[in-house]
This record gives C-alpha cells, sequence and structure tokens, in this order.
C-alpha cells in the first residue's frame, strides 16, 4: 500500500523515526545507535484501521516486516434489523331481503253469495248436578201454660220491753220502762199462678238439596221412595254458533331478511428503516449504498450517494406484494467501488382477514291466512225428572229461543245453517243398563220446544 505513514518508536519512544511507503508499500527504518533495541511501529493511512507492530532488535541484525493493515473507511449500520408489517383491510356490509314460495293450506270460512261467513249451530248437553227433596225430621218450639200453687210467708208486727232508763226528778230518781217493735214470722198461706214453659216437638217436613256430583243414592241404585222424591238432572245447554270453514291450498311466500360482513385488503402500506454512515480513519470520500431482495419487494433508497459529514443518514423505504418473510442486503462501498460492509434487514409482512359474517332472520309469511269468524256461545240451563219407574221412563221439555233466523241464502238477517242433534240419557234401566234415546236431528226455526213422555221401552233397545 503506497502513501501508508509509518512510526517507529525506539526504546519506548527515546527516538522517533518516520518514513512513507513507496509505490509497492515498502518502507525501511534504519536503527544508527549501536546495540539491542526495543521498537514499536505503528502504521496509518487514510480510510485504514491504524496497526501496531512491537518487537525486539539486536546490533546489526536486519529485521523484514510485513505489517496487515484493515480497510476501513466508514461502517454502516440500520436503526433497526427487523420488522414486521400487517395489511390493513376494510370492512363492507351489506342487506337485503328475500323471498321463498311454498305451497300451504288455511282454513277460511265459507261465505254465501254476498260475501257474508256461513255459521253452524253445534248444541251440547251437559249434566251440570242434581237436586231433589228428601224427607228430614225438624223440631218446632211450642209454648204452654197451666197453674201453679206457691207458699207466701205472713208476718206480723210486735212490742216488747226492751230495757230501763233511770230519769231523775227534783232530788229523786226512778226507772222507766222503754218499748220497741219488731217484725215476727207468722207462717204461710198459698197462692195459685200461671206459668209458661217451652219444649222442641219433632216433625218431618221435605227438604229441597241439591249436589254437583252423583248423590249416593243414586250411585247405589236405590232410591227410598220415603225419604227421597222429585229428583231432577240440571243440564246446561251450551249452544255455539260455529263458522263453516273450508280447506284452501295457496302460494305464500317467506320473507327473510338477510346482510353480513365481509373484508377485503387495501394495498400494502410500507415500513422504514434509517440507513447510518459513520466516517472513520480521515476518511472523506463519497460512500455509494445500494439495497437489494430476492422477493417481490419495492425498495427505495432516499440517497444513494452520501459525501461530507462524519455521520451521514438516509431512509430505506419497503412496501411489499405479497406476504412473506424479506430479507434486505443494503450494501456500502466506497469511492472506488469497493465493497465496504453489508447489513441485512429481516421483514415479516403478514396479512389476514377476519371470517366474514353472514346472518338470516325470518320475517313474516306473505299472504297470511284469512281470520275465521268467532265462534258465538251462549249457554241456557234446563231441568229434567229421574223418575224411576217401567211405565214412564222420563219427562223432558226443552223450550228456547237462539238467535238468527235459519239459513236462506242470506236474505233473511244473514246466513246461518242451525240444525240439533239430541240426545236424551236415562242414567238407569230397572235392569242397571244405560238407556239412550236418540231424538231425529231437527232444523232451528225460532221457537224450539220438545216434550218426550211416557216413553215406554219394552226390549230395552
Amino acid at each position: 500500500m503506497a502513501g501508508a505513514v509509518v512510526s517507529a518508536g525506539i526504546d519506548s519512544g527515546l527516538k522517533l523515526i518516520e518514513a512513507v511507503t513507496d509505490a509497492n508499500g515498502h518502507f525501511l527504518i534504519g536503527i544508527e545507535n549501536t546495540g539491542d533495541h526495543d521498537y514499536d511501529i505503528q502504521v496509518s493511512a487514510v480510510g485504514y484501521d491504524p496497526a501496531r507492530v512491537t518487537g525486539s532488535i539486536r546490533s546489526g541484525e536486519q529485521k523484514h516486516l510485513t505489517i496487515k493493515v484493515k480497510y476501513n473507511p466508514f461502517d454502516l449500520r440500520l436503526s433497526d434489523s427487523y420488522g414486521t408489517l400487517s395489511r390493513g383491510y376494510t370492512a363492507y356490509s351489506y342487506s337485503g331481503r328475500r323471498s321463498v314460495p311454498f305451497t300451504a293450506q288455511r282454513i277460511v270460512p265459507v261465505l254465501d253469495r254476498l260475501g257474508n261467513p256461513v255459521y253452524d249451530t253445534v248444541v251440547e248437553k251437559v249434566l251440570a248436578g242434581y237436586t231433589w227433596e228428601e224427607r228430614v225430621t225438624l223440631y218446632r218450639t211450642e209454648y204452654y201454660t197451666m197453674p201453679s200453687t206457691i207458699l207466701v210467708p205472713r208476718y206480723r208486727t210486735e212490742t216488747y220491753l226492751s230495757g230501763w232508763k233511770m230519769v231523775k226528778l227534783g232530788w229523786f230518781s226512778f226507772p222507766v220502762p222503754v218499748f220497741s217493735t219488731r217484725t215476727v214470722f207468722d207462717g204461710y198461706t198459698t197462692r195459685i199462678v200461671l206459668q209458661t214453659f217451652t219444649r222442641q216437638v219433632p216433625y218431618e217436613d221435605w227438604v229441597l238439596k241439591s249436589s254437583p256430583t252423583k248423590p249416593d243414592f243414586l250411585i247405589l241404585g236405590s232410591l227410598p221412595s220415603d225419604r227421597i222424591r222429585n229428583v231432577k238432572e240440571v243440564y246446561d245447554f251450551i249452544i255455539k254458533k260455529v263458522p263453516r270453514t273450508q280447506v284452501e291450498t295457496y302460494t305464500a311466500y317467506q320473507i327473510y331478511d338477510y346482510g353480513g360482513e365481509y373484508y377485503s385488503y387495501l394495498p400494502w402500506s410500507s415500513i422504514g428503516t434509517t440507513v447510518i454512515v459513520t466516517m472513520k480513519n480521515g476518511y472523506s470520500g463519497g460512500v455509494f449504498l445500494s439495497a437489494a431482495s430476492g422477493g417481490d419487494l419495492e425498495l427505495r433508497l432516499g440517497s444513494t450517494v452520501l459525501r461530507g459529514s462524519t455521520t451521514m443518514t438516509t431512509t430505506l423505504t419497503m412496501t411489499p406484494r405479497q406476504a412473506a418473510t424479506y430479507s434486505i442486503a443494503v450494501k456500502a462501498f466506497d469511492s472506488r467501488g469497493r465493497l465496504i460492509e453489508t447489513c441485512i434487514y429481516w421483514l415479516n409482512a403478514v396479512e389476514s382477514l377476519p371470517q366474514p359474517n353472514v346472518w338470516e332472520k325470518y320475517v313474516e309469511t306473505a299472504l297470511v291466512p284469512d281470520q275465521i269468524p268467532p265462534t258465538i256461545t251462549t249457554v241456557k240451563t234446563h231441568t229434567e225428572n229421574v223418575e224411576f219407574n217401567q211405565s214412564t221412563v222420563y219427562s223432558a221439555l226443552l223450550t228456547g229461543k237462539l238467535c238468527g233466523p235459519r239459513y236462506d241464502g242470506g236474505t233473511v238477517g244473514g246466513p246461518m245453517t242451525q240444525f240439533w242433534t239430541v240426545n236424551y240419557m236415562q242414567p238407569v234401566r230397572p235392569d242397571g243398563t244405560m238407556n239412550y234415546i236418540n231424538q231425529k236431528a231437527w232444523e232451528q226455526v225460532y221457537d224450539v220446544k220438545i216434550v218426550s213422555q211416557g216413553i215406554i221401552n219394552p226390549n230395552n233397545s
């Protein structure tokens, strides 16, 4: 290396000898004083780290020294040696409504030609309880008056001598008697008076009783005729006007609202690091920078040539095009194009999207089935006699005035088809079996009167 300055300190610096290397990098230092000597040789050159060699030499000796120096004109470093870059994303919301057709059935009212609903009348007979008259023993209070002889005590008044007292008259004193009165018992006399007395007199009478459940004498099947009479069953007639309906097939639609969120990536952002160059060893030439990466990465240096000051900086900006782990090599060259130093920067570029959020909610069904008119219900209470003999099973009387005319096509007060089917039941036959008497259905008009009496059923059918 030509032009290097060689300084040799002899015998601990008692003598200093300097030399400059020639074009071949050679130098010669001669020590004129005889004897043995110690030496300390230092080599310095622009852009090189100083080198130092120490040793000793004897008198008349020649030494050939090769001193190695390192070219180190500047230091290169990065403010960060690694970084992580996350790719951004944006969210998009969407919503809508959809309909799904399906075949459905619905119950709709039957209408007459005028568009009015048609009703059917249904009568239900429900046993509500029992009433009867029961012979019971009662008590009444009787009052009577009779004469009575009583003894009355008799008394008399008598006077008697109760004592003496002294009375002084002048020079004389003499006794005087003292008299008192008293009541003395003188026997009894008799008197006749009238006195009133009471007594409880039993008697029997018929008392009306009722029960919501079947009484014991009906459960046992024996009716004590001397104690029980006028047994009646109490019925509730539930009269319902039920709208006549029909099943209709139609196409309906189930309505759903739907929506959600989905995500998409934004362009990659950039990340940067600071490239720092520090001049050393008196080097004042230019510093040339370059950056390279093996991946799909865009690199930008703020300045590729640095000159002048002791410490110089520039910015390395990195923009990835896909998610990966990148190795970026930043190289620094001197003014003669020699590579001086290389720094490695690691970049971890990652990207991740959230899972899409999808939802759907049922809203309604289009073409909702028509509403059926309400059932109109009335209750009438009816009492039937229960008689226990074979000649007359029972006697029933039903009267009533019900709402609306019979069905006439809607010309008289509105359409209504009305009919009753009535089942009268005698609870127990003489043979213990159940007896039903079916009354044929009839068409209802304004007033209905049904009388069934003297029914004889010889074959118990």
